[in-house]
């Protein structure tokens, strides 16, 4: 039987009194090919902080520093550029 904690039990808080940030671990999956011709090749699969640019490029060098050679990165990146959405949707998603 596997215990399935719940997602507030995956959080990590770091509260001060000017502000409270809650975090959730992340995790990254790792496949490495050897391809003929190139070398190895990292595949990365994860989800970045949704929140902090800074923590999410800190989660990026993290995966580049876990391995050697070549690296692919995939999925749930969540970077936001303001060049990506109407000047009224993104002051919507900067008041988040």
């Amino acid at each position: 039987m596997e215990l399935v904690r719940s997602r507030e039990d995956k959080l990590q808080k770091s509260c001060t009194t000017e502000k409270c940030i809650v975090q959730e671990s992340r995790n990254v999956l790792r496949v490495t090919v050897d391809v003929p011709g190139a070398g190895e090749v990292n595949f990365h699969c994860t989800h970045l902080d949704h929140l902090d640019e800074g923590l999410r490029m800190k989660q990026v060098n993290s995966i580049l520093r876990s391995a050697d050679g070549h690296h692919i990165l995939a999925g749930g990146l969540n970077a936001l550029d303001p060049t990506d959405y109407s000047a009224d949707h993104w002051a919507n998603i900067v008041k988040v």
